[in-house]
């Protein structure tokens, strides 16, 4: 089922996505309705336009389409899109250390020890959207791709300093 969920997983990030970046941070509505946790992007406006951008090309993609050529390369794409990141996902973390709750590391050790980077040149840097350095991802979700390079000099002798096998 990994395949397959993933083949369409990528249509729920697109979603998301949009959700993240388009939806007010506070609700008219009270706290409940909040979406306080997440804070505003520092060039929201540049992400609502560049989001909106792409979406308008896809529609006008699609519409210059017959509809079942358009729904084939909906499908396709979205799919496509899916395997590659199931396998980035694959590469990173198969066979690496599981733990039962109660005996599980600290945070940090924790998402060294059950992921891994992949090492490779600039096609596999591309090929996995930047998540090559998917121990740095763990640890710093929030940090653009494009740096998480930097990080890892500062991540791997931080591992070897506390004994942690990165």
């Amino acid at each position: 089922l990994y395949f397959p969920i993933l083949f369409l997983a990528r249509i729920s990030w697109l979603i998301q996505s949009f959700k993240y970046v388009a939806q007010p941070r506070s609700s008219p509505w009270g706290k409940a309705f909040d979406n306080t946790e997440f804070k505003t992007l520092p060039h929201n406006t540049l992400e609502v336009i560049s989001l909106g951008m792409y979406y308008a090309w896809n529609v006008w993609l699609l519409a210059s389409m017959p509809a079942l050529h358009a729904l084939a390369f909906v499908f396709v794409s979205q799919c496509m899109c899916g395997l590659f990141l199931a396998i980035a996902f694959g590469v990173g973390h198969n066979g690496m250390s599981v733990y039962d709750y109660d005996a599980r590391p600290g945070f940090g050790e924790l998402q060294v020890t059950t992921t891994r980077n992949v090492d490779g040149n600039f096609l596999v840097g591309w090929f996995m959207g930047g998540l090559h350095y998917q121990v740095e991802h763990h640890l710093f979700p929030s940090i653009p791709r494009h740096n998480l390079h930097k990080v890892r000099a500062l991540v791997e002798p931080l591992c070897k300093q506390h004994g942690v096998p990165y």
